[in-house]
């Protein structure tokens, strides 16, 4: 689904949510800094509901990957997502990208 921004076709962003840390969002939908590690998490569809101002710039869809903590994605969770992400283009070409939600502690890894 696209849709339009100034006659302009939005960006299509496919997100993928892996838990970790950025999932414990706080009180306010915007706090990133004090929240706090619970052993609830957010869905990456509970995220991105809490700032609908996303749907402004790109239209979005998401799915959830996983949801534990960063520190717990490893080397088959690394190739499972690499396939997922080559699936998403190969199956819907249109996309522009696709972003992976995930907490500090292994992120580069994962990148």
């Amino acid at each position: 689904m696209t849709t339009e921004k100034n006659g302009a076709a939005l960006p299509i962003v496919h997100v993928i949510g892996t838990g970790g840390s950025i999932s414990a969002v706080g009180r306010s939908r915007i706090d990133f800094l004090d929240y706090s590690y619970g052993d609830r998490h957010f869905t990456i569809a509970e995220m991105l509901a809490r700032v609908p101002e996303v749907h402004a710039i790109a239209s979005v869809s998401s799915e959830q990957f996983a949801n534990v903590g960063s520190g717990e994605v490893g080397p088959a969770h690394w190739l499972d997502l690499a396939r997922r992400v080559n699936v998403i283009f190969r199956e819907a070409p249109e996309p522009t990208g696709v972003a992976v939600s995930h907490g500090p502690a292994t992120r580069e890894d994962t990148a």
